[in-house]
């Protein structure tokens, strides 16, 4: 019985010893291959733009490489980049106000300072707004001074957002009584019941709006009229949006309503720095949404603009992008001496905001 005992011990070390080395060889292989076991994205909410999109994305790109993709939803962006700056993820999905606070060092992360953020994609243009309920007896800007409206600790993309908004319409948000909510899924609630007048930015299209809109409330947007020049040019210092002329969103029918004049903004997916998302990784990413578009883009609303057009025109951009897509446009022939230029002037940018 004993020799038994000792054989099946010396079995069972045998067979650990192999799955380890079996474990190692795994892990030098991914080494090599430059992409990780799992990639992990981390989002806004469930019940955002973004959530919903990065969702499909994910599966886009474990159809495409086998690797399998985890959503990290974070309630701020300081708990999003918090994430990705310790490496816990690898991505951001999110829209382009996301990363402005960060790249630039202000609000939330001003004792951060400016952070190094690259895009590895950049999408469709989030049609975005300030709404109230449907059945409020707010319908233009003028009716906004004294009312209340949300404000999200820790999340200067949404907040930012807002503040844009409202200075296209010459207010500020000293005019209105903020609202705190602990994150972005919980503003759109908090309209459908009425704990707050006011909320925005948010997407026109996230499920979280189409659920108000669907509510007995119902659902208006205020539009933020567009040949007002001199207000969008003071508001593009809150913010990177522009000018949006949205047909079709949540309490937008296209066949009943007429288009509202609402603003817009880049979706794009980031990621910190360079040393923690490998060259492979990033160009992976790009090559499945390139190549994949079709297999996916009706899955959701904000897919079909991620193009390759759309992310090739750096006209809005404040951030670089990451190497490994680099070095696919250039092996598809779509990375020009003009987009080289942009990308050397937004990085010596950004370079000094990191020196300063």
């Amino acid at each position: 019985m004993r020799k038994m005992l000792l054989l099946f011990a010396a079995l069972a070390l045998v067979m650990s010893l192999g799955l380890g080395v079996a474990g190692c060889a795994d892990e030098e292989q991914d080494q090599e291959d430059g992409l990780p076991s799992m990639v992990v994205i981390a989002t806004t909410g469930l019940g955002s733009s973004a959530h919903g999109w990065s969702s499909v994305l994910g599966d886009a790109f474990t159809a495409e490489t086998g690797v399998k993709v985890r959503l990290l939803p974070q309630s701020t962006d300081i708990a999003r980049y918090t994430v990705l700056k310790d490496g816990d993820a690898d991505l951001i999905c999110a829209s382009g106000v996301n990363g402005w606070a960060p790249t630039m060092g202000i609000l939330e992360f001003e004792e951060w300072g400016p952070q190094p953020i690259y895009i590895v994609w950049q999408g469709s243009v989030l049609a975005t707004g300030l709404a109230v309920r449907g059945d409020s007896d707010i319908y233009t800007g003028a009716d906004l001074p004294g009312r209340t409206i949300s404000n999200v600790p820790g999340m200067p993309s949404i907040n930012l957002g807002r503040d844009h908004h409202l200075r296209t319409l010459g207010l500020t948000a000293d005019d209105m009584v903020l609202v705190d909510f602990p994150s972005y899924p919980s503003v759109m609630e908090g309209l459908k019941l009425g704990t707050v007048e006011v909320i925005g930015a948010v997407s026109c299209t996230s499920s979280g709006m189409y659920d108000v809109a669907s509510a007995p409330c119902g659902l208006r947007w205020i539009e933020m009229p567009h040949d007002n020049e001199e207000a969008w040019t003071a508001a593009s210092k809150i913010a990177p949006y522009v000018p949006n002329v949205v047909t079709k969103a949540a309490g937008i029918d296209p066949e009943t309503d007429e288009p509202k004049e609402l603003a817009g903004i880049l979706n794009n997916t980031y990621c910190y720095g360079t040393e923690l998302v490998s060259e492979e990784l990033a160009y992976q990413w790009a090559k499945t949404i390139h190549t994949r578009l079709e297999d996916y883009q009706d899955r959701h609303p904000s897919l079909p603009g991620f193009t390759l057009e759309q992310a090739l025109s750096f006209k809005y951009s404040p951030y670089p992008y990451h190497p490994g897509t680099i070095k696919y446009f250039k092996e598809i022939g779509a990375w020009t001496d003009q987009h080289q230029e942009w990308q050397d002037r937004i990085l010596t940018e950004m370079e000094e905001r990191l020196a300063s």
